[in-house]
Order: structure tokens, then C-alpha cells, then sequence
């Protein structure tokens, strides 16, 4: 697994050597940032692993995300924003067991940060539609991370209410 890059999830971190964004309180910040996981936040991908992988030894997050996550999970100036995740893996159980292992914050995982978790196999678009229904934010005021463009493109098309 890309080392250098991804950091093992029973590591003991240092959470104040996290890179922080440069964003100060008053910018304008979306109110929804939606994270795709595969290749985005963790490698190798699900598909890749032939058993239940181990978060630190078979899967690890990416250094950056971990950043990014831990940013959002405790800084005051993203106090409003909430975060989500959207993953087309077949490997559902596994995605969703992970996100409870990944540690973003002293005593949060990736699943109690992300208050929307669309986890299943097919189009980002269902699981975009599925997030503003159960959100009520408009996909104007919606930022979405993904490694692959064909997802970013399809979601880039969704209509807005503004």
C-alpha cells in the first residue's frame, strides 16, 4: 500500500502535524462535502482484497484525507458543513465496517462524521439524489471528492435549485 502516502488506521497520530486548509472562518465553505472512498480516501481499493481486510495492515487512509477528515470533524470554521460518502463498491459490508474503524478525530470514525453514507453498487447519481432528499441540500451548495472523472462528470450534469 502507497507508503508515504497512506497512513495506517491504529497508528497513534499527532493530529496537530495535520496539514490544515488555508480557508479562514468568514469564506463561503459548502454545506455538504461528499467523499467518494476507494482510491480517494483509502488504498488499495475493496475490489483489490481477497478477504476482510485489516485497517493498518490489508487498508490504509490516505495521509491527506485523514487531514482533510480530521479538519472537518474538528475545526470551527467548518461548524455547519456536513460530510458524506458515496461509493459505488459491491463490497458493502466491508465499506461500511471500515468506516467505523478509521479514526479522523480523538474518539470519531469516518462513520460518525459522515451523516450521509450511500454505500452500494451503481450510479453516483442515486446516491446524489439520495443525499439531497435525505439532506435537503441542493447540489449547488455540494462539494464532491472523487479519484475517477467519469463519476465527477456525471455529478457535474445534476440539476440545481439555485
Amino acid at each position: 500500500s502507497g507508503q508515504g502516502v497512506a497512513v495506517a488506521a491504529k497508528q497513534k497520530l499527532d493530529w496537530d502535524s495535520l496539514p490544515t486548509s488555508r480557508l479562514s472562518n468568514e469564506d463561503p465553505k459548502p454545506r455538504l462535502v461528499v467523499f467518494d472512498l476507494d482510491n480517494l480516501c483509502w488504498t488499495p481499493e475493496l475490489y483489490q482484497l481477497q478477504s476482510l481486510p485489516t485497517p493498518g495492515e490489508d487498508i490504509d487512509l490516505f495521509e491527506g484525507t485523514r487531514a482533510a477528515l480530521h479538519e472537518l470533524a474538528t475545526e470551527e470554521k467548518w461548524r455547519g458543513t456536513k460530510a458524506a460518502c458515496a461509493s459505488r463498491t459491491h463490497d458493502t459490508y466491508w465499506a461500511h465496517l471500515l468506516l467505523t474503524q478509521f479514526e479522523v478525530a480523538d474518539g470519531m470514525s469516518m462513520a460518525d462524521l459522515f451523516t450521509y453514507k450511500e454505500i452500494y453498487p451503481g450510479s453516483k447519481v442515486t446516491h446524489f439524489n439520495k443525499i439531497r432528499e435525505d439532506s435537503g441540500v441542493d447540489f449547488s451548495e455540494m462539494i464532491f471528492f472523487d479519484d475517477d472523472t467519469w463519476n465527477t462528470d456525471e455529478i457535474e450534469k445534476l440539476p440545481t435549485q439555485n
